[in-house]
C-alpha cells in the first residue's frame, strides 16, 4: 500500500551529510586517471567501483569486464560524463517525473542504503511517485552490484516479481 508523500523528497535541501557523501562521490569519480596502458585506466577504476559497490565485497572481475565494455563502447571520451550531467540536471528537471505517476504498470523499484550517488530518499519517492510500485531496499548495497551473490539476489527479485505479477 502507497502512502502520498507529505513533502516534496525532491525539493528538499541536502542535508550536510548527503552533501558530504554526494561530494565525497564526486572527488572519488574526479580522482580517476588515464593510464599508460589500457590496463591500467581499468585497474583506476576500481577504487570509484569499491566506493559505490559500497558494503558488499567487490568481484574484480565483474567490475573490470564492467570497465572494459564501458572505455570500449564509444569513441566519445566525453560520454563517461552522461551520468554526471545528469546528476548537475537532476534536480532542476524533476518535474519530468510526473509520468511516473502514469505508469499502471506493477513497476518493482529496487535500491540501496548505501547509494552514494541517488540518495535513498531520492529512491523511494521514485517507488511513492508510481501508483503500483513495490519498493525493495538492499541492506548495504551501493549503486552498483558487482558482486555475484547481490547479482543473484536482484535477479531473484526480478524474477519473483515478473512471476507475481504476469499472472
Amino acid at each position: 500500500m502507497h502512502h502520498s508523500i507529505k513533502k516534496n523528497e525532491w525539493t528538499i535541501p541536502l542535508t550536510e551529510n548527503e552533501q558530504k557523501i554526494l561530494d565525497y562521490t564526486s572527488k572519488i569519480f574526479h580522482s580517476i586517471k588515464e593510464g599508460k596502458t589500457f590496463e591500467e585506466t581499468v585497474k583506476n577504476h576500481l577504487p570509484a567501483w569499491r566506493h559505490l559497490n559500497a558494503e558488499y565485497l567487490l568481484d574484480e572481475e565483474l567490475a573490470n569486464n564492467f570497465t572494459i565494455d564501458f572505455l570500449t563502447r564509444t569513441k566519445n571520451k566525453n560520454a563517461g560524463k552522461n551520468h554526471e550531467l545528469m546528476m548537475s540536471d537532476f534536480l532542476a528537471n524533476i518535474k519530468r517525473l510526473d509520468v511516473l505517476k502514469k505508469t499502471n504498470l506493477s513497476t518493482l523499484v529496487i535500491h540501496g542504503d548505501k547509494d552514494p550517488v541517488v540518495l535513498l530518499r531520492y529512491g523511494k519517492s521514485v517507488a511513492d511517485i508510481i501508483p503500483k510500485s513495490k519498493f525493495v531496499l538492499i541492506k548495504g548495497m551501493g549503486h552498483t552490484f558487482f558482486n555475484r551473490s547481490l547479482e543473484e539476489k536482484i535477479a531473484k527479485l526480478i524474477v519473483d516479481h515478473l512471476k507475481k505479477n504476469s499472472k
